[in-house]
């Protein structure tokens, strides 16, 4: 089986560090890295009032994948969300009939598309790492529309949760106190975008953590670019708790080096 991974920025570090982890675990990759149109990426803008051009746009980007016997592998929150509406949305509603049709596999989004899920289920990925995170503290930031990840997941969402936690060792601080970036909303109002992150990102940072986990790459990308800002509308000294994709923690787990970050990794 050869995978193609789905992302938003050929050279984002979410990308690039996915390419870098599969060299290392020698797992068969399309070197291409297929880029979800903006259309296709985190919000419900588009499902709700374009939903026909939105699900064609989803058929036309599967039946590219499945014409080249590729297995999707969504590195990010943002598309994969919506890449499971779509096919949700064909699933379920009649009037896409004729789309669902055009799908070889309408399981095409199975239990291992998602990077969390690849990784955290894979046994011979595991037995391959050097040491774990035992005695980290870490949390983790969702995007806003996580929740609809665990709507249309059910228990599954749940289930690799509990296996991050198995299998690397971590211990995740707010389980039960589900953490939520509104990048979404920055180009309509920075300002509440920017004090809402700020907020969210020290109520982490307070429970005594060593980094935060994210699956979302615009909520990466946010705290990156706006990490000064953030600091100073929080009214804090710091700002010195970095954000990691999944990947990098795998690289970190083999002796691997990651890449340069805007908050640095410090004793990571």
């Amino acid at each position: 089986m050869k995978y193609i991974i789905i992302g938003n920025n050929k050279e984002g570090i979410f990308e690039k560090s996915t390419q870098k982890l599969f060299q290392a675990l020698d797992i068969p990759l399309e070197r291409e890295i297929l880029i979800a149109p903006d259309h296709m990426q985190e919000g419900l803008f588009l499902p709700l009032y374009a939903t026909e051009w939105w699900v064609s746009s989803w058929v036309n980007f599967f039946q590219n994948i499945q014409s080249q016997q590729l297995t999707p592998l969504f590195i990010e929150e943002g598309s994969y969300i919506s890449g499971l509406l779509a096919l949700k949305t064909l699933k379920e509603e009649d009037a896409f009939a004729t789309y669902r049709k055009q799908i070889k596999d309408i399981e095409i989004l199975g239990t291992h598309t998602s990077l969390s899920a690849f990784l955290t289920q894979n046994q011979q990925i595991q037995a391959k790492l050097k040491r774990n995170w035992q005695g980290f503290k870490i949390a983790i930031c969702n995007s806003a529309f996580s929740r609809l990840r665990q709507t249309i997941e059910g228990d599954f969402f749940q289930k690799l949760q509990h296996k991050l936690t198995e299998n690397l060792g971590v211990s995740i601080l707010n389980k039960n106190n589900h953490h939520e970036s509104i990048t979404h909303i920055t180009h309509f109002n920075p300002d509440v975008a920017l004090k809402e992150n700020a907020r969210i990102y020290y109520e982490m940072v307070d429970l005594g953590i060593d980094f935060i986990l994210t699956f979302s790459a615009n909520t990466f990308s946010f705290f990156e670019k706006h990490n000064n800002r953030i600091k100073k509308t929080a009214q804090r000294d710091t700002i010195n708790v970095p954000f990691l994709h999944l990947s990098e923690m795998f690289l970190l787990l083999l002796g691997e080096k990651t890449f340069t970050h805007k908050i640095p990794l410090g004793m990571i």
